[in-house]
């Protein structure tokens, strides 16, 4: 459900880390608890969701193409939907696209027999998604 859980480490006072948070651009003091997420580090209170800035320590969250870091909730309600059945993706969820809409895969239907599209060839006719085995009957 979530891309990577963040990795929560203590600086100690003989360390010497010449960071700065990510999101707020501060320095760490010696002996603060830190959030490292993909090598980049974070105050607590800044690893946060971008909507609603709950903390995300410890639960699962999704970062958005603009680097923008989403609580579950809010990327449900705020995150890109299928435009068939309207449910968010999922991170590392496959994908179709087409028409400059994105679906979910087993949301990629012919729109004659109901059966997924996949890789299959397919026609775009008066609004109507056809698979190649409709197309030949």
């Amino acid at each position: 459900m979530n891309e990577i859980e963040p990795c929560i480490m203590t600086l100690k006072s003989s360390q010497f880390l010449n960071d700065q948070c990510k999101k707020c651009g501060k320095h760490f003091v010696f002996g603060e608890t830190i959030s490292m997420y993909q090598y980049d580090y974070y105050h607590p209170d800044c690893f946060s969701c971008g909507n609603c800035q709950k903390l995300l320590v410890n639960q699962g969250f999704f970062r958005q193409e603009d680097g923008c870091f989403y609580c579950l909730n809010c990327h449900i309600d705020n995150g890109p939907h299928c435009i068939k059945c309207n449910e968010p993706f999922l991170t590392g969820e496959i994908l179709s696209q087409f028409d400059g809409k994105q679906f979910h895969n087993t949301c990629f239907l012919c729109d004659i027999c109901q059966k997924i599209i996949e890789r299959k060839n397919f026609s775009y006719e008066n609004g109507k998604i056809i698979c190649e085995i409709c197309l030949k009957k």
